[in-house]
């Protein structure tokens, strides 16, 4: 099986409204060294590059909803609309062991460009 590379991007996708504390749809996926075979419980997926308008914030989730909510005032007042599903990129802080509620978190809205 493959292992996470040395500095790991983790992503989270949001498949349903991201506000949803219990039974949100979500999908997790963690960069590995390279393909490995499909479980029950863990896929491998290749992610293909997308448009997104991004925003990040320091120090974990707790105020990411302020982040989802002006992203979505961005795409609409310049001419684009969403194109998938949300999805936040966690990175470790440069030099600092990965630990909640720590990590710079990059949240991600696919777009497309609104078509006049």
């Amino acid at each position: 099986g493959a292992t996470p590379v040395a500095t790991p991007l983790a992503l989270t996708v949001y498949h349903d409204d991201f506000l949803l504390s219990r039974n949100a749809d979500l999908e997790v996926l963690l960069e590995v060294t390279g393909p490995f075979e499909d479980t029950e419980a863990v896929r491998c997926r290749q992610v293909p590059t997308t448009l997104v308008a991004s925003s990040r914030q320091d120090g974990g989730e707790p105020q990411l909803h302020t982040v989802f909510d002006a992203l979505g005032r961005w795409i609409a007042r310049n001419g684009y609309r969403f194109a998938g599903p949300m999805f936040s990129v966690h990175r470790p802080e440069p030099g600092a062991v990965p630990r909640a509620g720590r990590d710079i978190v990059e949240v991600c809205a696919p777009v497309s460009l609104l078509q006049l």
